[in-house]
């Protein structure tokens, strides 16, 4: 009698004990679970910063180049200013401005304009120096456009500081354009204009490795006007709306990093903006990249199911030798 009423202690206690350690078995595996959950989304989003960063970077590449030539010619028209009257060429000028032109890819078009008589004092009744420089068919092709009531000269006359202007369509072209005053004596006495086609833009974007309706990206401007899209080219020059607070936030040179309904694809998904930084203006643009919550959270959820499946066949196992041994 006192052997099976041993033996029956010894069966309850073993019973005891496996039923803690599965229980702390099972809450261990949905701790762990979880935890690999969230690292994995961590990871994922980390990953897709540096992607968002590293594409950004390309892009403020191109206004960077955009500027420095900008500022190329200012600086050589404002070195002609401080000669005296006679001294000033045109020619010169024009060869400059051709110059920095065919060098740079990135720009469409390249141009610079005077008051009248603020140059050389040689302008004639019905016009003033100006020129602009294109680069077509590997030529360059120079005109003398007519600023008087244009938004790219009086604007940065008026302003004195340097602008990026609205998107603008030209023969079925998007195209922006940067604006800087050439300054003389503290006064504002012509325009250094670029032009950039935009379709520079959409050939990189639609080019990324991964572009999916899941995952796409988009340079978006300060006013949340779409510029580039990687899977639909037809939502470009669309303003997109509830873009506002992302928008403050790209403004104040901060990332966003939110889950939201995109109002580009209408999905709740995960949504990553970095500024495009534009030298010479302080608006900037924005790089967002945006991944459908569907397919961000996929190889967490199969690592989750995974670590799930396996600890829950180690809970089995254990029920199995308890039972049998």
């Amino acid at each position: 009698m006192k052997k099976g009423k041993s033996g029956s202690i010894g069966l309850k206690l073993s019973i005891i004990v496996a039923a803690v350690l599965m229980g702390i078995l099972g809450i261990k595996t949905g701790y762990d679970a979880v935890n690999l959950y969230n690292m994995e989304m961590k990871f994922n989003e980390k990953v897709e910063l540096e992607k968002t960063r590293k594409l950004a970077r390309e892009a403020e590449a191109i206004f960077t180049s955009m500027y420095q030539s900008m500022n190329d010619v200012r600086a050589l028209a404002e070195e002609y200013l401080n000669l005296p009257v006679q001294d000033r060429k045109r020619d010169l000028v024009i060869s400059c401005l051709a110059e920095i032109t065919r060098k740079n890819t990135e720009i469409d078009g390249l141009g610079v304009a005077f008051e009248k008589d603020r140059f050389d004092g040689r302008d004639d009744i019905d016009g003033r120096f100006t020129v602009y420089a294109e680069l077509f068919n590997g030529e360059i092709e120079l005109a003398d456009p007519d600023p008087t009531g244009e938004e790219w000269y009086d604007r940065p006359l008026q302003e004195k500081k340097m602008l990026v202007l609205p998107l603008y369509e030209d023969e079925g072209e998007l195209l922006a354009t940067l604006a800087l005053p050439i300054m003389h004596g503290g006064e504002a006495v012509g325009v250094v204009n670029a032009d950039i086609n935009l379709k520079n833009f959409q050939h990189r974007i639609e080019a990324i490795e991964g572009n999916s309706a899941d995952s796409i990206k988009l340079i978006i401007t300060n006013d949340g006007t779409i510029v580039a899209n990687s899977i639909d080219a037809d939502q470009n020059m669309q303003a997109l709306s509830g873009v506002q607070e992302d928008i403050r936030q790209i403004l104040n040179s901060q990332e966003v990093i939110a889950e939201k309904v995109s109002t580009a694809t209408g999905i709740y998904s995960k949504i990553i903006a970095v500024p495009i930084h534009i030298p010479g203006v302080a608006d900037s643009w924005m790089y967002q990249s945006v991944n459908t919550m569907s397919s961000f959270t996929r190889n967490a959820k199969n690592s989750l199911w995974m670590a799930t499946t396996v600890n829950l066949g180690v809970i089995v196992l254990m029920i199995a030798l308890i039972y049998f041994l």
